[in-house]
Order: C-alpha cells, then sequence, then structure tokens
C-alpha cells in the first residue's frame, strides 16, 4: 500500500512539474491536473474499477489535455507527437496488462509509435 501511494504521489509531482513558468504552463499545468485529480477519484468511487492499471489511463487522459492545450496556446507540432505518443503508451499499457497480450502488444505500441514518429515528426523539434 505505502508503494502504491509514492507512486501516486510521484505522478501528481511529475504533472505539477512538467512545462515552464510561464502562465500559459501554469495554466495547463493546473487544467492537467485537475483532469488527473478527478480520474483519481472516480478510481477510488468506483470499487469496480481496478486502480492498478487503470490510474495509467487517467495519467494518459491527463498528459493528452496537457499536451493538447500546449499546442492550441503556442501552435508547435512537437506538441502533437508528444500527446499521441504519451496517450498511446499511457492508454495502451493497461489494455495490455487488463488482456494479458503482454509481447503482443509492446509490438503494436512500438509499430504504432514508429508510424506516429514518421507522420508527425517530419524535423528535429
Amino acid at each position: 500500500m505505502f508503494i502504491l501511494l509514492a507512486i501516486i504521489l510521484l505522478i501528481i509531482i511529475i504533472i505539477f512539474l512538467r512545462g515552464g513558468n510561464s502562465m500559459v504552463s501554469k495554466r495547463t499545468n493546473q487544467i492537467s491536473g485537475g483532469i488527473f485529480l478527478m480520474g483519481l477519484g472516480i478510481l477510488i468511487l468506483v470499487p469496480q474499477i481496478s486502480f492498478w492499471p487503470w490510474i495509467l489511463t487517467v495519467c494518459a487522459f491527463s498528459s493528452l489535455v496537457h499536451y493538447g492545450l500546449l499546442y492550441y496556446f503556442r501552435k508547435n507540432e512537437k506538441y502533437i507527437h508528444e500527446a499521441l505518443v504519451s496517450f498511446l503508451w499511457l492508454f495502451g499499457l493497461p489494455i495490455i496488462f487488463h488482456f494479458d497480450i503482454f509481447l503482443a502488444g509492446i509490438f503494436i505500441l512500438i509499430g504504432t509509435t514508429m508510424i506516429i514518429n514518421v507522420l508527425i515528426k517530419k524535423r528535429k523539434f
């Protein structure tokens, strides 16, 4: 139980420390942090949903909103790439763990990441 609480605290700290000190970064951090806390509350509130691995989906949606807002405000393509790759892995891993398809699922995630890298990441950022 202690390890689980330490992991949750680490995830919250990472979410709130992303980005710089600009007003846009502070606002996007607050919004994505709020989404994370709402998702965490839903996981705790609904006993039919196991905490692990679905906490990763909460992080996935929080990350997607964070990078989506950064792209909206800053119009930099690197945020689209970051949003898609982080969402893919943080949403894909719980599905892999839930359905116990580890090796095939990892290959699918790696292949999808490679395709996203080619299609979205056209130049070095």
